[in-house]
């Protein structure tokens, strides 16, 4: 997905274009701009762990409206806040894209990986009248098959998939492997029991990591796992951001993202990510080796 999104950026952009992103967020999100040699343009979600994660739609306006943006970078669903996106906030980012003529690129490689009582809206869904978008999805994180280096775009107005196959054919990009696309259409028609089972394990993992740690560390603030397979936790009441490292790689013996990686504007930021898309019992050490470390720490 990122490979299609320096693609798109390079088809439809020009070098100083101005491009935004939400922070926390996915870290190649600035990178890939960077590297595009595009002007990256940050906001912060507003919210916490305690009120729930949501879009600063008066900031957005204000930078569609002021700062010349050219291309929105959108993650949907959120990661790693873990947020699926109500309809109405995704009518909301389209009402402004349509009304600043900004191209929304919206990241949506999570949307299968959905938790109980939430939906996830594509964007392409939300008005019919609405074309200035593409969408990037995988089977990768869904089915495991990231090996095969697939990924898709969704490109409705036709002026925007020929500028992209003008760009792609200008670099001798013409296909995928063959293997992958068997791998993306078996996944695709016959994974339906695959994606409710890894759902249901997603979700028992997030719930055994969050009981079994702020039963004994109550103060530890979790974000609402909507979608995704990403557990976003705050340990800022325990640990300071410069004891991170040694209190939960040296002394928990995790290997985590840190909330720096994906909240550049917050430095002291004091979260971790910790991936549940493993072995129950993995999640159940990964808890109580933090639930020590912490504890041994204090």
């Amino acid at each position: 997905v990122c490979t299609g999104i320096a693609f798109a950026l390079h088809a439809y952009t020009n070098e100083g274009d101005n491009i935004l992103i939400q922070n926390p967020v996915y870290n190649p999100f600035r990178t890939v701009i960077e590297e595009a040699n595009r002007t990256l343009v940050m906001q912060d979600l507003l919210g916490n762990e305690q009120e729930g994660y949501t879009i600063d739609f008066d900031a957005l306006e204000s930078a569609f409206k002021d700062d010349d943006i050219k291309v929105f970078l959108f993650c949907s669903p959120q990661n790693p806040t873990g947020r699926v996106w109500h309809r109405d906030e995704l009518a909301k980012v389209v009402a402004l894209c349509k009304q600043y003529d900004v191209l929304l690129f919206s990241d949506e490689i999570h949307r299968d990986l959905i938790m109980p009582g939430h939906e996830h809206i594509a964007i392409g869904n939300i008005d019919p009248d609405f074309d200035n978008y593409v969408l990037f999805a995988s089977p990768s994180k869904t089915f495991n098959l990231a090996g095969f280096n697939h990924s898709f775009m969704v490109v409705p107005r036709a002026d925007l998939r020929e500028k992209l196959d003008t760009f792609l054919h200008a670099i001798h990009v013409t296909g995928g492997q063959p293997a992958g696309y068997i791998a993306s259409e078996a996944a695709y028609t016959y994974g339906s029991e695959w994606v409710e089972n890894v759902n249901q394990v997603i979700w028992d993992n997030y719930q055994l990591l969050k009981t079994t740690v702020q039963t004994a560390l109550p103060q530890v603030q979790f974000s609402d796992l909507q979608g995704t397979y990403l557990a976003w936790l705050d340990l800022g009441a325990y640990v300071k951001n410069a004891d991170l490292k040694e209190v939960v790689q040296d002394r928990a013996r995790l290997g985590v993202n840190y909330g720096t990686t994906y909240w550049p504007t917050r430095p002291e930021d004091t979260h971790i990510r910790i991936n549940l898309a493993t072995k129950t019992e993995i999640i159940e050490t990964a808890a109580n080796n933090l639930v020590k470390a912490i504890q041994e720490w204090q």
